[in-house]
């Protein structure tokens, strides 16, 4: 290695310069996602040709080759790799955790709400996401040992339908004591050209709320509009300005992965991890049937 990769260690996550020469490779995915299944393989007692990885990424261009290194790496394992796609976060930490879904653990390819430049990865394991300690002995691992050169089964899961449908349900029991809980309701989501794009049209249009005026809803790593963080001021100023020219109760700005959330509310912003993005909007419903 030609450089320490402990150092592309932010908390529980691995982060790095994905384009133009970066640290994040194909061969450092290899190399992580290869010790991920040991790392999991002990963590489940299982052996690894036992185990099922669901691996998925956020829309940067960088997402897919990185992609490949894991999944290349979970078959020399004799592990079973499932490919998800273009995914948001929450999605994958459902995969790993539901068990209807009959994965052991789960790959993120994500930088979050870093520039588009970077990328990085995340995981999630049956039993609970790995934590600081967890991911340094998975970087120690992926220091010593190469994993890159396997093929693979084209295998793909889209977790999108099921991730918004828990959703939708979760939203419904919070407002199960609010008749009528979407009326006159208005919206605004700023999918972040990622994966919270499914937010306004698959979670709260399908439920009856208006979202009309919502923008960046398309999935595009170049990320045109606004770049990947939700706290961005130009982002933030845009959704004020949509909001107040729509009358809108509500406005949130979602990271590429749907992991990061800036919402502007009547109170203010407030900024959550992305999986908030429910209770958030509950809060507001019930405000609003409040008068408050």
């Amino acid at each position: 290695m030609a450089f320490d990769i402990s150092t592309l260690q932010i908390g529980n996550t691995i982060c790095g310069k994905a384009e133009d020469g970066g640290e994040v490779t194909k061969e450092i995915a290899g190399r992580v996602g290869g010790s991920f299944v040991y790392w999991l393989s002990q963590n489940a007692q299982k052996n690894p040709t036992m185990l099922k990885i669901c691996v998925g990424c956020d829309p940067r261009t960088s997402g897919s080759i990185l992609k490949e290194g894991v999944l290349e790496a979970i078959s020399l394992w004799g592990a079973e790799g499932t490919d998800a796609g273009t995914v948001a976060t929450g999605a994958m930490q459902m995969a790993a955790t539901m068990p209807q879904f009959e994965f052991d653990g789960a790959v993120m390819i994500t930088a979050g709400d870093k520039p588009e430049d970077m990328n990085g990865f995340r995981f999630f394991a049956a039993e609970e996401e790995p934590d600081s300690e967890d991911v340094a002995e998975i970087l120690r691992l992926a220091s010593k040992y190469n994993f890159i050169g396997g093929t693979y089964d084209d295998v793909k899961e889209d977790l999108m339908p099921m991730y918004a449908a828990f959703q939708r349900q979760a939203l419904a029991q919070g407002l199960s004591q609010t008749p009528g809980y979407f009326r006159d309701m208005h919206f605004i989501i700023d999918g972040g050209n990622g994966a919270g794009g499914l937010f306004a049209a698959d979670v709260l249009g399908k439920l009856g709320a208006d979202v009309s005026g919502s923008y960046n809803l398309e999935i595009d790593g170049s990320f045109p509009a606004q770049g990947t963080n939700p706290e961005d001021p130009a982002a933030i100023d845009k959704m004020k300005k949509t909001i107040a020219d729509t009358r809108a109760e509500l406005g949130i700005i979602f990271s590429p992965d749907a992991g990061r959330l800036a919402a502007i509310t009547s109170d203010g912003i407030i900024t959550a991890d992305g999986s908030k993005a429910v209770d958030i909007v509950v809060d507001a419903v019930i405000r609003k049937a409040k008068g408050e």
